[in-house]
């Protein structure tokens, strides 16, 4: 501003005595353009750029304009204006214009356009422990947004961009562990969101190691191989041998054992467990130990259960054999008794054949009770009746004969009697011819089961000795 006097002069160059005021602007510069500071999904700050000289003298000021929505800020003494309530990821067209302290405006000038910044990202969502190649991304869809950027470990700027992209989900097939996602919004501009949302994801670990447990012999081909599941993240088991083979699995999480089936009776087998998800197989178990259960009982002899015998020994082999996929022992007794109770007190048989002795007439077992090489017994087995009669009868007595024809001689007697319990099954009959009054010699001519006996047959009036 400038203020100015005016004095009236004669010829003489005489002053009047008084004068006339007046002060004036001069006109103020017009803006060269614009820049813009903060911008928000919902607001940009515009300021504008070039010289403005004394801005706050007089009724100096500048006018800022959204020609987009024709919103502005009035005209105010500031070089700044914040224009909010506007649409996300929308672009907006900005003018300013210049005033002296007289009011006197210069022409509008163009300040530029400028995008607001997407909505903040809603949410994201990173897959921990669920693939062992890959931590799975995905995130909330965002209406205002063009794209998506996603950094690992560590804010815009500071962490490893991974995705740029408009889609809604991204597989990070580099992850290494354990990582935290940052994810942010984009607008047309690509400029970030303001804010971002976080997830921590990592990659699959092998399952921590199971406990083994004691096992169990289920039948003559498997074990339940039992452990204590001390993992939360196993897709299942596996049981393996010495050579580190798998023998049996199971694909189911939380279990308590594996069954192992296909096996040889009474042998033993080591094993150890595992668990194991995608990301492999877990450190082995300590071992554990099992013989299958033996094979039942299998004994034949050497006679037979229908028939009497007058010698006192019976003689057994085991059928199933001795030691792996056959029986490791026999508990056994040999009695007269149809029946037998175990205590698992009696004898063993382990090897070769079994010869045992009838010490008294009459009808004699085996029972055996199988055993496999942990002492667990798999049935029981009775063998008999063995009879055995080492008596013999009584002597028959009171042999009668009666001429019956020329050709015929009845016999008669008083039978025996049975002592040995076999029963008596008959007689045998002998003949001899007479030899000067004397029995020759002796053939015998016939069984027969009891008294009386006829010999038919015979010469006319000759003399027969009979036994």
């Amino acid at each position: 501003q400038y203020t100015y006097r005016i004095y009236g002069v004669n010829a003489e160059n005489v002053e009047s005595s008084s004068y006339a005021t007046v002060s004036k602007y001069t006109k103020i510069e017009s803006p060269t353009g614009g820049s813009f500071g903060t911008v928000t999904s919902t607001s940009i700050d515009v300021s504008a750029t070039g010289t403005l000289s004394n801005l706050t003298s007089g009724t100096s000021g500048l006018y800022f304009e959204n020609t987009t929505v024709s919103a502005n800020s009035g005209w105010a003494q500031t070089n700044s204006w914040s224009n909010g309530s506007l649409s996300a990821n929308t672009q907006y067209t900005y003018q300013a214009t210049s005033r002296n302290g007289d009011s006197v405006a210069n022409t509008a000038a163009a300040m530029g356009s400028k995008y607001t910044l997407a909505d903040n990202p809603v949410s994201i969502t990173a897959s921990d422990g669920t693939y062992a190649d890959k931590v799975s991304l995905s995130w909330t869809s965002v209406g205002s947004a063009s794209g998506y950027k996603v950094y690992r470990d560590g804010i815009a700027g500071v962490g490893t961009e991974i995705y740029n992209g408009v889609g809604l989900a991204y597989d990070d097939t580099a992850a290494s562990s354990s990582h935290t996602y940052y994810l942010y919004t984009k607008n047309n501009e690509n400029a970030l969101s303001s804010n971002y949302v976080t997830d921590t994801g990592s990659l699959m670990t092998v399952p921590a190691t199971p406990t083994i447990g004691a096992a169990s012999a289920l039948s003559t081909t498997s074990i339940r191989w039992a452990f204590t599941d001390n993992a939360s993240n196993e897709d299942g088991f596996k049981i393996h041998n010495a050579a580190h083979s798998t023998v049996a699995s199971n694909a189911t999480a939380d279990l308590s054992y594996v069954d192992e089936t296909g096996l040889s009776a009474n042998t033993q087998y080591t094993r150890h467990a595992h668990t194991y998800n995608g990301a492999g197989d877990s450190s082995a178990s300590a071992n554990a130990s099992k013989y299958t259960l033996s094979a039942t009982p299998s004994v034949s002899a050497d006679k037979t259960t229908s028939t009497w015998y007058n010698t006192t020994d019976v003689i057994f082999t085991n059928a199933a054999s001795f030691g792996a996929a056959g029986v490791q022992y026999y508990r056994y007794v040999f009695n007269q008794n149809a029946t037998h109770t175990f205590t698992d007190a009696e004898t063993q048989w382990s090897a070769g054949t079994l010869t045992r002795t009838a010490s008294a007439n009459g009808s004699w077992y085996l029972h055996v009770k199988a055993f496999n090489g942990d002492d667990v017994a798999n049935g029981t087995q009775t063998y008999g009746p063995f009879y055995y009669d080492g008596s013999a009868p009584t002597d028959p007595s009171g042999l009668g004969l009666t001429a019956a024809s020329v050709s015929q001689i009845n016999l008669s007697w008083t039978g025996s009697t049975d002592t040995g319990g076999s029963n008596l099954i008959g007689y045998k009959i002998e003949r001899a011819p007479d030899n000067s009054g004397s029995p020759g010699t002796f053939a015998q001519i016939d069984t027969d089961t009891a008294s009386p006996y006829t010999d038919i047959g015979r010469v006319a009036n000759t003399k027969y000795w009979y036994r």
